[in-house]
């Protein structure tokens, strides 16, 4: 499944959508398209097959996340990016896009801190 998000403004390829991977034939769904999409953001399983395939498309490939509130909590936020940076790094994708949806404002803090401290580390794993 191909969920479209265009970019007017973008020069050359004008699509960033999320990618919906249902299993290796998803990488012909994305072939079909490629000259269109400048970049996607995975959920399901892909595999780092699957990865390695999209970006050779020139298609850079993010791993969509999202879950709880409790994931962004002190307590467990380190578990949490650490999960996220080794999907990254294994699977070799280009970043991560968050998709953190319904939290509570009182939240708000924790989850800024959890931005930050997760932007830092993607920054210094070259991501």
């Amino acid at each position: 499944m191909l969920l479209l998000a265009v970019d007017n403004a973008a020069a050359g390829k004008p699509i960033h959508t999320w990618f919906h991977y249902y299993g290796e034939e998803s990488i012909k769904s994305l072939e079909a398209h490629a000259d269109l999409v400048a970049s996607i953001s995975v959920f399901g399983e892909p595999t780092k097959a699957f990865v390695e395939e999209s970006r050779k498309l020139g298609v850079e490939t993010y791993r969509l996340v999202s879950g709880p509130a409790e994931n962004i909590a002190p307590r467990r936020a380190q578990a949490i990016m650490d999960e996220y940076l080794t999907q990254c790094t294994e699977l070799g994708f280009d970043g991560i896009d968050l998709d953190y949806e319904g939290l509570a404002a009182s939240c708000r803090r924790d989850y800024a801190d959890f931005i930050r401290a997760l932007a830092g580390r993607l920054r210094a794993a070259d991501k």
